[in-house]
């Protein structure tokens, strides 16, 4: 599903961003500047605020790109792709109780935490039918005297009892598959 914001709006957000400051003077560079790197046609398909004008490459792709990022970041968060909804039963706070500070229904990286992830039941008053997310092994990276902690990504499946979780430290990536069987 696209949706397509009015000119308008896109640009009063970018306003927004630049704390108050018109689209066109935070760089100083004008639409002109990008006509005498591209070819007139591409330059008049490009409907862009010309506050991205410093961020044109010749073939305007990137320029796109990060206007999309920028204006993706500044919607709220069920509505940006990056913060999509999961729609897992497990992790519907109606139905299970965890912490919500680790795991969330929005799809984002967090920061991890040492300890297992405690899910239970919230309909059983004997809160039997839980179950537990291992933290995993992996502790924080250090590099030159900076430490890198760890983060983690839980990725749940809409319907089946499976759960993805992701763990980045530094440049370490490791999967982890968790199931109910």
């Amino acid at each position: 599903m696209t949706t397509s914001l009015p000119k308008n709006v896109f640009s009063s957000l970018m306003a927004r961003e630049l704390g108050g400051r018109r689209p066109g003077t935070a760089t100083g560079h004008s639409r002109r500047m990008y006509q005498s790197i591209c070819p007139t046609s591409k330059a008049q398909q490009l409907d862009v605020p010309e506050v991205h004008i410093s961020r044109f490459s010749p073939c305007g792709q990137y320029l796109r790109a990060s206007a999309g990022r920028k204006l993706l970041q500044l919607l709220p968060p069920a509505a940006g792709a990056s913060n999509a909804l999961s729609s897992s039963p497990y992790l519907d706070p109606a139905l299970y109780g965890y912490d919500d500070r680790v795991v969330s229904p929005y799809i984002r990286t967090r920061p991890s935490l040492e300890q297992p992830i405690a899910f239970r039941p919230r309909n059983r008053p004997d809160r039997a039918g839980g179950f537990r997310l291992e933290a995993g092994p992996y502790e924080a990276v250090v590099v030159r005297d900076r430490r890198f902690p760890r983060s983690v990504t839980h990725l749940a499946h809409p319907d089946a009892p499976f759960l993805l979780t992701v763990f980045s430290v530094f440049q370490q990536t490791s999967l982890n598959i968790n199931y109910r069987g």
